[in-house]
């Protein structure tokens, strides 16, 4: 017996291409606002230093002595921090050159691109025992701290402390401290003189600490209870400090500087935070999104997620 055959349907393809170009907006619609969702973030300060500090809400350079901060215009232009030495004693004095911006907000991300004209005198024949101050010296850094020279409470930051310190401090070092306790002081074998983008993500529950592309952090804290929750102040210095003592309590003292400048070239410095998408897809938990797209021929499609 034959089967009849099912007459062929008309379609209308001015239907079809329009429902393919509904579709198509929509996926586009959805991955152009899935993306600037992501990419949506608060900006507290964001300065590339064109030949002057362009963003007006850094509270001042600071500048003792011998410090001073100066501003490039070579393309694309840095802020100039430096320690024109000679300079010593006595009387000893505190010599820096420091750029601040106060009561940033707790769960900050800070990005930092900066280059140091030495290796703060851990390239220094006789380093660590008698090292030759013509290599660096003092103290230098970049992050957030709560302004307490003397005890400090609450700090992440980068830090770099001269041989002439002691063991407890020097080196170069990232520091996260939180209710005067070190939770983090993790050495980082890097080259000052280069220039590095260094990154701090900082939120209520996480650190996670990141230098140039890293995907994966040279360094965290998962505890909530180590992560500071107060407004820190955001620096970034050159100074004559020696430190000595240990961890439990310390002396700062002050260097003479050799005939030398002794500086930090800041490419840019930027305080934000990251404003994550509060209305993505809710995703099964297969990890795939069912979307109707009422495509005429397509039908319900599954876009797997990468």
């Amino acid at each position: 017996m034959c089967k009849r055959k099912r007459p062929l349907e008309r379609r209308d393809p001015h239907s079809a291409v329009s429902s393919l170009a509904a579709g198509v907006l929509f996926l586009s619609s959805l991955a152009l606002g899935l993306a600037g969702s992501a990419a949506a973030e608060e900006v507290f300060l964001e300065d590339h230093f064109p030949g002057y500090a362009e963003d007006a809400s850094w509270d001042y350079a600071w500048n003792r002595g011998i410090g001073s901060t100066t501003f490039d215009a070579t393309s694309p232009g840095f802020a100039h921090l430096n320690l024109a030495g000679p300079w010593s004693g006595p009387p000893p004095e505190y010599q820096n050159a420091e750029i601040i911006r106060y009561s940033v907000p707790a769960y900050r991300d800070f990005e930092v691109r900066l280059r140091n004209s030495n290796n703060n005198g851990w390239d220094a024949p006789g380093a660590p025992g008698t090292p030759d101050p013509s290599y660096g010296l003092g103290s230098r850094g970049w992050g957030f701290w709560d302004g307490n020279t003397s005890a400090v409470q609450d700090a992440i930051w980068f830090t770099s402390i001269s041989p002439d310190s002691s063991p407890a401090f020097r080196g170069t070092r990232i520091f996260v401290v939180h209710g005067g306790l070190p939770v983090v002081m993790q050495d980082l074998n890097i080259d000052l003189t280069e220039w590095h983008t260094y990154r701090i993500q900082w939120r209520a529950d996480y650190i996670g600490v990141f230098i140039d592309d890293m995907v994966t952090p040279v360094a965290e804290v998962s505890d909530p209870s180590d992560v500071p929750s107060t407004g820190l102040t955001f620096t970034i210095w050159v100074d004559n400090y020696i430190m000595t003592g240990d961890l439990g309590g310390y002396t700062l003292g002050y260097l003479d500087v050799p005939a030398m400048d002794q500086y930090i070239d800041v490419d840019y410095a930027k305080i934000y935070l990251a404003d994550l998408p509060s209305s993505l897809p809710v995703l099964p938990p297969s990890g795939h999104l069912w979307l109707s797209l009422g495509l005429t021929g397509i039908g319900l499609r599954r876009l797997s997620r990468r």
